[in-house]
């Protein structure tokens, strides 16, 4: 057996001690826990009997005067006998109004922002329907013009080919000495 080994006699092991301990506080915690609830229960049905033994021990005098406030754990209330009320359904908590009001002011200035983009995009779209409107116009003024061009190019186009087929057929009919001759002059 080595000397490191723990099982042999030398050092005890210390997870086995801590989860003991562990064990031992949790034991005893939950112990205390059941003790005081079972006096909890103790304390208020001593409590009930008390107010149950006042309210038969009451005067029936026919009105809702308090009784000797020596006897009552607490203070009278006219509408309720043996519990308390109901606590408030509809109580707004302070903290989660200031939160919605806040979320709510956020969503209306976003509602703002939106609405001027969306004034913004309207008006954008109408320039460019005036813009595009005045395009349409420029192109059909320049549509006759285009159609007159392109007649003139087509006249130019014809007379120059006439004038090639002219000069074609005048050196067709030439004699050949001669169109030497022309050809050397340059």
């Amino acid at each position: 057996m080595s000397p490191n080994d723990s099982r042999s006699g030398g050092t005890p092991r210390l997870l086995p001690i801590v989860m003991f301990c562990l064990c031992g506080t949790i034991i005893f915690k939950s112990a205390g826990l059941i003790e005081a609830a079972f006096a909890k229960t103790e304390a208020t049905s001593q409590v009930s009997k008390k107010i149950d033994a006042r309210h038969s021990d009451a005067e029936p005098t026919g009105s809702n005067a308090p009784p000797n406030s020596n006897t009552m754990p607490y203070a009278p209330v006219a509408n309720w006998t043996d519990r308390p009320p109901p606590p408030p359904l509809c109580k707004p908590d302070p903290l989660d109004q200031a939160g919605e009001r806040k979320i709510l002011l956020q969503l209306k200035q976003r509602a703002k922002q939106l609405d001027a983009r969306a004034a913004a995009l309207d008006q954008r779209e109408a320039e460019l329907t005036v813009a595009k409107a005045a395009i349409a116009k420029q192109v059909a003024a320049l549509k006759p013009l285009a159609k007159r061009l392109e007649a003139m190019n087509a006249e130019h186009h014809a007379a120059n080919e006439k004038k090639w087929a002219a000069l074609v057929s005048t050196y067709e009919t030439m004699d050949p000495s001669m169109g030497m001759s022309l050809g050397m002059l340059k």
